[in-house]
């Protein structure tokens, strides 16, 4: 695995690459490069944190983004959206315990409004490098990072004003996290609110179509059925360091219901190995039946493009646990390819505490 200067060598060259290979080429209209300076705080969820925690939240984040121009009905959806990758540095409140973190991204921004004055909401979502982990000898304090390797995502309220057509002046108001999905443990996480402020720059100013898109709201399918296929990994704790498979099944329907939304509900089956060590540490005669469990739930899609963003409430109608949380939820994201395949990455949890991350594959058909 490499070390934290080779990760951040990597995702510098890999930034440092699109960036000189979109100035070269001559397509560069609508594409923009931007750069913010963060100022915040850690927000303390877990006492431990709290107590630990001594120096505010200094960060960087540099975006290479695209202004879409409304040659495609889902850019008008959505008012003309912004993609793009990102890299952010930040320090992470104690340099000694928690150390750094550094972090490469997809970037999806969504205009609220976009006349004079922007506003909008941000999602970046992608994978982070933390530099000081949970060390039972050296660094036992750490009770948030199990493992230097990380999900990273940011939501914040982001807007510009213009202060010629190609140079705007930026701000954001951020929620930021970073954990590992329970893949290692410990896996408190560390979460971060920052405001920003920034300039992004235009290499060329940028133009919209004004070609009218016939059938705009029009959804011509609008009931479809999928069945996911999903798979993770999980630990329990530090004190129990083998690695537990999980596994689920997905069977759903999903109704469209305008440009942007669709609704559904559905049945899961889930298998999970730490179950096991669950019966035992509670004195039952194991049986492999523990392992099992099954639930319904309902479900939220926001559609962009093949992509959709997944939020999902369910109850376990099956479990041999029933002391255990009975409510589980999933926030995450499917690609829909044409060849009605679906690629599925989600996290697992029940409340505000993760369960594991899944990645699937699956299959669905419109009715």
């Amino acid at each position: 695995m490499p070390n934290g200067y080779t990760f951040k060598c990597i995702i510098l060259s890999i930034c440092t690459s699109f960036i000189c290979s979109f100035v070269a080429n001559a397509q560069v209209q609508n594409y923009n490069i931007e750069g913010n300076l963060n100022y915040g705080i850690i927000y303390p969820h877990h006492k431990s944190i709290q107590y630990h925690v001594r120096k505010p939240i200094a960060a960087v984040n540099i975006n290479l983004l695209k202004r879409t121009k409304g040659d495609q009905k889902w850019h008008r959806h959505f008012n003309y959206p912004e993609y793009g990758i990102g890299l952010h540095a930040s320090n992470l409140g104690n340099s000694r315990i928690y150390g750094n973190v550094y972090a490469l991204y997809g970037v999806y921004s969504h205009p609220f409004f976009n006349k004079d004055f922007f506003l909008g909401g941000r999602l970046n979502f992608g994978t982070s490098w933390v530099t000081k982990t949970f060390d039972i000898e050296d660094n036992h304090k750490n009770q948030a990072i199990g493992s230097h390797l990380n999900i990273y995502f940011k939501l914040a309220l982001n807007g510009h004003i213009h202060l010629n057509k190609t140079l705007l002046l930026t701000s954001t108001l951020g929620f930021s996290h970073y954990s590992n999905g329970h893949v290692d443990a410990p896996n408190t996480g560390l979460n971060t609110i920052t405001m920003s402020s920034g300039i992004k720059y235009y290499f060329r100013s940028p133009q919209y179509s004004t070609q009218k898109i016939e059938g705009k709201n029009s959804i011509q399918k609008k009931n479809k059925v999928s069945v996911i296929g999903s798979m993770g990994l999980k630990k329990l704790s530090v004190f129990y360091r083998n690695t537990h498979f999980t596994s689920s099944i997905a069977v759903d329907y999903i109704r469209r219901v305008g440009a942007k939304s669709a609704f559904g509900a559905g049945i899961d089956g889930f298998y999970d190995g730490s179950l096991k060590l669950v019966a035992k540490n509670r004195d039952k005669n194991f049986t492999p039946d523990y392992l099992y469990r099954a639930g319904i739930h309902f479900l939220y899609e926001l559609n962009v493009n093949q992509f959709a963003l997944n939020l999902s409430l369910g109850k376990y109608f099956y479990t041999k646990f029933p002391s255990l949380k009975t409510f589980y939820n999933r926030v995450g994201l499917k690609y829909y390819a044409s060849n009605n395949y679906v690629i599925n990455m989600t996290l697992k949890s029940h409340g505000a505490r993760a369960d594991f991350i899944e990645f699937g594959l699956g299959y669905y058909l419109h009715l």
